[in-house]
């Protein structure tokens, strides 16, 4: 149930929008065949966009016949590698894994991006004060890596500094004029902290930069989305699947027409979605909420289970995704299990919008209205577009109720 997209704002995924292959003159004191071996799969990792993606480079990485570390760059990419995997599928192995590859980067050799690798293996791991001396040795190596000025701002951030971290990010920005990447992390920072306009005012100049470049298109069609500018958002994502059609773009595209009223669309564009990505666990909700609404009960009950069934296969599940756990069990009408898994995903998260949207609805289903106003109550007040939830074909049984209607009309005014 793809709803609320804070995954389209991470500046890993940003990557992807201008793809270029490797320089041909890259330092390899290395035999060649070894290097062209470790370029093929570098460039596999620049270009992975999902956790299937990332498993087949790291798998590909540490096959790579280089022994005994003996080239920093192939490193770097298992570190990389593994950090962003990590970051998607909350497997803490990984940075187990990682602790044995990651150290190795803080050499005397280490160049600006291995200090900014591995100040995100630190800042992974919680140790927040030597991952900011690591993104500061990455910036003195490189005032130009926006990268790790991103990082630098998102730890100065957590610990109060907002201004600080916010002129920061604007000094990476002057430094490159005309270069997306800085523009896309203060476009992330702006948008975390309600700056919308100006966040979507950043999101349009990368779109200008990159005009080929169907990432840009989707980062503007989610920060319009997000802030409930839905036609807006139609258009960037229809733009975006002019340049190419993924299933990510076609899944946003289709939950934009299920806000809309818009279900046989949505449901064509989910399924074209689910041809590219089969084994999505979101993407199958979706189908199940879909056919729920157009009336087809059994295969909608089909896509909540395989949803369910995929997120069992994980090792490990994040807060978020014991809550779409607990909602697919309740749309099944498992209760037994969906109950506590939801207080096991609160307890972990409470202050996740998109975990008190799914508690609201699972209290719906149980008939529990107070409880169900309460957790929208919430999840408003956390950032849940207001937009979406005054639409939202999953709360028609409150259309009626004043309160319902009250917290509504507030939260737009405000």
């Amino acid at each position: 149930m793809v709803r609320y997209l804070s995954q389209q704002f991470t500046d890993w995924l940003s990557s992807a929008y201008q793809l270029k292959p490797l320089p041909a003159n890259w330092p390899k004191p290395i035999p060649d065949e070894q290097y062209n071996q470790w370029l093929k799969v570098a460039n596999d990792l620049h270009q992975a966009t999902d956790e299937t993606d990332l498993k087949r480079v790291l798998k590909q990485l540490e096959q790579l016949p280089l022994k005994d570390d003996s080239y920093l760059p192939a490193t770097q990419n298992r570190c990389d590698a593994m950090i962003s995997l990590y970051q998607m599928n909350n497997d803490r192995q990984l940075l187990k894994s990682a602790g044995k590859v990651c150290p190795k980067l803080a050499s005397k050799s280490a160049n600006s991006k291995d200090w900014f690798t591995f100040g995100r293996y630190l800042e992974s791991i919680g140790e927040s004060s030597n991952a900011r001396q690591a993104y500061e040795n990455s910036i003195a190596r490189d005032p130009k890596l926006s990268q790790a000025y991103s990082g630098l701002a998102r730890l100065l951030s957590a610990d109060g500094q907002v201004l600080e971290a916010q002129r920061l990010l604007q000094q990476a920005i002057n430094l490159q004029p005309g270069y997306w990447r800085p523009l896309h992390s203060m476009a992330v920072f702006q948008l975390e902290r309600g700056q919308f306009q100006e966040s979507i005012a950043n999101y349009k100049k990368i779109v200008e930069l990159t005009p080929k470049s169907s990432g840009a298109l989707n980062d503007l069609g989610a920060a319009y989305y997000m802030v409930g500018e839905l036609q807006l958002a139609a258009d960037s994502f229809a733009k975006s699947l002019l340049l190419n059609e993924d299933a990510i773009t076609l899944s946003n595209l289709a939950s934009l027409y299920y806000f809309l009223g818009r279900l046989q669309e949505a449901l064509t564009l989910y399924l074209k979605a689910s041809e590219l990505s089969p084994n999505k666990y979101e993407l199958n909700g979706n189908l199940g909420d879909c056919y729920r609404h157009l009336g087809d009960l059994a295969a909608a009950n089909k896509h909540y289970q395989l949803a369910f069934d995929l997120l069992k296969t994980k090792a490990t599940l994040s807060a978020r995704e014991q809550a779409l756990q607990s909602y697919y069990a309740a749309q099944l009408g498992d209760f037994t299990f969906a109950n506590p898994q939801l207080e096991r995903a609160l307890s972990r998260d409470s202050n996740n919008p998109e975990i008190q949207y799914w508690a609201g609805i699972i209290a719906i289903k149980q008939q529990q209205k107070p409880q169900a106003l309460s957790h929208l109550q919430l999840a408003l007040q956390l950032g849940y577009p207001v937009k979406l939830m005054s639409l939202d074909p999953e709360l028609t049984a409150l259309a009626t109720d004043q309160t319902y209607i009250r917290m509504i009309t507030q939260q737009k005014t405000q």
